[in-house]
C-alpha cells in the first residue's frame, strides 16, 4: 500500500508540474507587453551605466522625473535576450517562476506532505499563473519565498541568527530589482510582531534580533540610484497615477466591467482560506501560527484591492490552506485521510490535465491556446513595416504600445506615451492624452501643437475613448490615410508629400474596417 502510495504522489506531483510549466511557458505578445521597455532599459545600462531618471523615452514629457524601481530587471532581461533572444527570455521567466513556487510548495510539504501539498496547489492553480506576461514582479515572488522561508525556520529554530544576516543584502538586490521590495521589510516586521506575541508583548533576544535585522533592512532600501525617492517609490507612487490601469483595479469593481473567471476563483478561494482559518483556530490541540494569520490578512487584502496581487496571495495561501488542514486532523487520520485521497487527487489532477490539453477547458484557462517560447507570430509586422518604409514621426500612439516602440524605434522616434503611469503627470492623462481621442477640438489643437505625421495605435485598446478616437480617425480619410493593419496594430500617417509614395502603394480602403458594436 505505501509503494502505492508513493507512485500516486510521484505522478500526481508530475502531471502537476508538467501543468504549471506549460502554462507559465506563454508565447509573448510583444506589442502590450512592458518587456520592450524593459530590455531597452538593460541596454542602456550596459553600454552607458546609465540608470533612466527622466520621461527619457518621450518626446511630450521629456523631464518629468522618474524613479525606474525595476532597472535591475531590465538588466538581467537584456542580457537573457542578448544572449538567448525571445525564446530564452520564455524559459527563464518559466524557471524563475517555478523557482519561486517551488519554494512556498516546499513550506506547505514540510507541514502537510507532499499529496496534500499537490492538491492544495492544484486548487490555486489559475491564480498561481495568472501573472504569465515576462514581469520584474516575478523577482519579488522568488525573493519573497526566499525571505518567508528563512524567517519561517529562524521562527521554528531550525535555522541560527547568522543566515538572517543575508536579508539586508537580499534587500539591497530588490530593491534595484522590483518595487514590491516592501514586502521582505513587511514580512520582517511580522515576524517580529509574531515573536513578541507568542512571548505575550515580553522582549525575548529572538525579538530583539528580528528589530535590529528590520532596522538594518530598513536601511538598505537605500542603497539604490535614486536615494530616499526608491526607498520610498511603493508607499508614493500612486500619488502619481492619473491613469487608471487594469491590473492595480479592485476585484469588485472589475467584476462588474470583464468577464474574467479568476476574478470569481479569487473570492472562492479567499473564502476557503478564511474558513479554513476559522475552523482550524477553534481546535483545542494545535491551531495555526499566529503569523500565518496575519499574513494571510495583509495578502488577501492586497489581492481585493488590485487584481495584480493574486499570484501573490496564492504563493502564501498554499502553505496556509496546508497547515490548516494539518491542524484540523490528528497525524493518525491525516494519515488515513491522505493515503485513501492520493489515488483520486491523482486521477483529478490528470483528468483535468487532459482536458486542458484538448482544449475542453479553455473557458477557465484560455492561456493554452498561447503555450509556446518566443514572440507571438507576426507581432512585429507592424514595426517592420514602420521601419521599412522609412516613415518619420512625431508619432502619436496609444498607451499600451509604447513599450514595443521603444524597443523597435528608439532613439530614432520617441513616443507620444508609454505603460508608466508614474513617467506622466496627472494633468497629462486627465487633459491631453484621454480628452485628445475623445474630442475632435482638442485632437486638432494637440495635432497642430506637435506636429504628428503617424499614428501607431494597439487594435487591443479596448478604452472607450481608444475606439472612439480610431473609427474619428478611419473617418478622417482627408487628413489621414491607413496603411497597415493586421491583428495587433493600426499604421496611419498624414496625407502630405512626405507621404505620397506609402499612400499610394499601401493605403487601405476604408471599406475595408468594420466596426463592430459591444453587447
Amino acid at each position: 500500500m505505501k509503494n502505492s502510495n508513493k507512485l500516486y504522489t510521484l505522478a500526481a506531483l508530475a502531471f502537476f508540474f508538467i501543468f504549471y510549466c506549460l502554462i507559465m511557458t506563454q508565447k509573448i505578445n510583444f506589442v502590450i507587453g512592458d518587456i520592450g521597455r524593459h530590455i531597452k532599459n538593460g541596454e542602456i545600462f550596459v553600454k552607458t551605466h546609465t540608470v533612466i531618471k527622466t520621461n527619457y523615452y518621450s518626446f511630450t514629457q521629456a523631464d518629468f522625473p522618474v524613479v525606474t524601481h525595476h532597472w535591475g530587471s531590465g538588466v538581467i532581461f537584456y542580457e537573457v535576450y542578448k544572449y538567448f533572444g525571445f525564446n530564452g527570455l520564455s524559459v527563464f521567466y518559466a524557471i524563475v517562476s517555478l523557482a519561486a513556487f517551488l519554494i512556498f510548495f516546499q513550506i506547505a510539504r514540510e507541514k502537510g506532505g507532499t499529496i496534500l501539498s499537490v492538491f492544495v496547489s492544484f486548487i490555486f492553480l489559475p491564480l498561481l499563473v495568472d501573472r504569465t506576461e515576462i514581469r520584474p514582479e516575478v523577482f519579488s515572488y522568488f525573493l519573497a519565498g526566499v525571505f518567508f522561508y528563512l524567517l519561517l525556520l529562524y521562527r521554528e529554530n531550525r535555522l541560527g541568527e547568522k543566515y538572517l544576516l543575508f536579508l539586508p543584502l537580499f534587500i539591497i538586490l530588490w530593491v534595484n530589482l522590483h518595487i514590491y521590495f516592501f514586502i521582505g521589510i513587511l514580512l520582517i516586521a511580522v515576524f517580529f510582531l509574531d515573536a513578541l506575541i507568542n512571548l505575550k508583548f515580553r522582549i525575548s533576544k529572538k525579538a530583539i534580533f528580528l528589530l535590529i535585522i528590520f532596522a538594518v533592512s530598513n536601511i538598505a532600501t537605500f542603497i539604490n540610484p535614486f536615494g530616499f525617492d526608491g526607498a520610498v517609490a511603493p508607499y508614493l507612487i500612486f500619488k502619481n497615477y492619473g491613469y487608471r490601469v487594469l491590473e492595480n483595479q479592485s476585484v469588485w469593481f472589475l467584476i462588474k466591467k470583464l468577464p474574467y473567471p479568476n476574478y470569481w476563483i479569487f473570492v472562492m478561494l479567499f473564502f476557503l482560506l478564511a474558513v479554513s482559518f476559522i475552523v482550524a483556530f477553534f481546535r483545542k490541540e494545535r491551531k495555526p501560527p499566529v503569523v500565518n494569520f496575519i499574513l494571510a490578512l495583509i495578502f488577501s487584502a492586497m489581492a481585493w484591492k488590485a487584481v495584480r496581487n493574486f499570484t501573490l496571495f496564492a504563493l502564501f495561501a498554499v502553505p496556509f490552506i496546508t497547515e490548516n488542514l494539518v491542524c484540523l486532523l490528528s497525524k493518525t487520520s491525516s494519515q488515513k485521510i491522505i493515503s485513501r485521497v492520493a489515488p483520486a487527487a491523482c486521477g483529478l489532477i490528470f483528468f483535468i490535465f487532459l482536458l486542458f490539453v484538448t482544449g475542453n477547458l479553455d473557458t477557465l484557462l484560455p492561456k493554452r491556446q498561447l503555450i509556446g517560447v518566443g514572440l507571438l507570430g507576426g507581432v512585429n509586422g507592424s514595426a517592420e513595416f514602420f521601419k521599412r518604409e522609412k516613415i518619420d514621426g512625431p508619432i502619436f500612439n496609444n498607451y499600451d504600445i509604447g513599450g514595443y516602440l521603444i524597443f523597435h524605434l528608439f532613439p530614432k522616434e520617441k513616443v507620444f506615451v508609454d505603460n508608466r503611469p508614474e513617467a506622466y503627470s496627472t494633468d497629462f492623462f486627465q487633459k491631453i492624452y484621454i480628452p485628445m481621442q475623445e474630442d475632435e477640438n482638442v485632437w486638432q489643437k494637440m495635432d497642430e501643437q506637435y506636429k504628428f505625421n503617424a499614428i501607431f495605435f494597439s487594435l487591443n485598446d479596448l478604452t472607450p475613448w481608444g475606439q472612439n478616437f480610431l473609427l474619428s480617425r478611419i473617418n478622417d480619410s482627408r487628413i489621414w490615410a491607413p496603411v497597415f493593419a493586421d491583428s495587433y496594430a493600426l499604421i496611419f500617417v498624414k496625407r502630405n508629400s512626405q507621404n505620397a509614395d506609402i499612400i499610394k502603394s499601401y493605403e487601405i480602403p476604408k471599406e475595408n474596417f468594420r466596426i463592430t458594436e459591444k453587447k
